[in-house]
């Protein structure tokens, strides 16, 4: 990517239960830390029931609360209360999405940061309506993927289809994050790691062990951040 400033980053899952929101927090505050301007955004929560706990925590971390920022609806267009796909979720009270409202979002608040991170919600090929699949919406904004998945059993399958879904679009992969590193037989993690690098022809920036405090999460992180850093050649607006 050279010198290249990135306008954002789409961070998201194999799947539901991976550690999207964690890493995005944990990027959010070690960018933040290198002075750059960082702003975060989730287009679609579910589960929730008036804003999103995703953005909550992630603003946590930041040190900042959701009264802070300058639109909620623009940090987060969509809220729903029942826990499914963005689709059904919307259809069960009544709404549709509109993908054209979360474009508009996104133009404007990455217009306020000098690098705006997008929280996917599930895998990229979640519906957000009947007809209009995430992963198409990521592809005609043109924002580059940062890929979290699992490093244990299981985790080769779910990560080389994503990467494969991201590929057939043309799409941008920044790496991968392995997360939750160290619940499973390390033959078994250290391998799968490799294995996805190599076939996937995707960078891995590291793995992120389970951690007892957020003082240890931060400290764990530090690598994988310095790694990601690198890896977007950011240079703060002037």
């Amino acid at each position: 990517m050279g010198n290249m400033m990135i306008p954002g980053l789409f961070i998201t899952g194999t799947g539901t239960d991976v550690g999207k929101t964690v890493v995005c927090a944990c990027l959010a505050r070690f960018l933040s830390r290198h002075g750059i301007n960082v702003g975060i955004q989730k287009w679609v929560s579910t589960g929730n029931k008036n804003r999103s706990e995703d953005i909550d925590y992630c603003l946590s971390v930041l040190g900042k609360s959701t009264d802070e920022i300058e639109d909620p609806a623009i940090a987060n267009p969509y809220t729903f209360g029942f826990p499914a796909s963005p689709h059904l979720a919307a259809e069960l009270e009544g709404k549709e999405i509109s993908t054209e409202r979360i474009k508009q979002s996104w133009q404007d608040l990455s217009a306020r940061h000098d690098l705006l991170l997008v929280e996917g919600v599930g895998g990229v090929l979640v519906p957000l309506t009947r007809d209009h699949l995430l992963v198409d919406l990521v592809a005609d904004l043109g924002i580059p993927v940062l890929i979290v998945t699992l490093s244990g059993l299981g985790t080769i399958n779910h990560t080389l289809l994503t990467i494969e879904a991201l590929a057939r679009r043309k799409m941008e992969i920044l790496g991968m994050v392995f997360n939750l590193a160290g619940q499973e037989a390390r033959v078994i993690e250290a391998d799968n790691m490799k294995i996805i690098s190599r076939l996937g022809d995707i960078r891995s920036f590291g793995a992120l062990p389970k951690a007892d405090s957020s003082k240890e999460l931060f400290e764990l992180f530090e690598p994988i951040g310095k790694e990601i850093l690198q890896a977007i050649s950011f240079r703060p607006r002037s």
